[in-house]
């Protein structure tokens, strides 16, 4: 998963990355690339809307 994350960023380098998943370690947060988040399993609809939206606007203010 975190080798398909490098190979988008090398595409797309300020493309933001959600990493959703029910075991949160396996990810490996200190290889987690910029603009990376995780959101563990279970979440809530607004949990998810909330990680996107901080992810989008700090994307729009990097000017990715």
């Amino acid at each position: 998963v975190l080798e398909l994350a490098a190979r988008l960023r090398a595409i797309a380098p300020g493309l933001p990355i959600l990493f959703v998943t029910a075991s949160p370690g396996d990810i490996g947060h200190g290889r987690l690339p910029a603009c990376a988040e995780v959101l563990s399993k279970p979440w809530m609809r607004d949990e998810l809307l909330a990680v996107v939206a901080r992810m989008a606007r700090a994307s729009a203010a990097a000017g990715e």
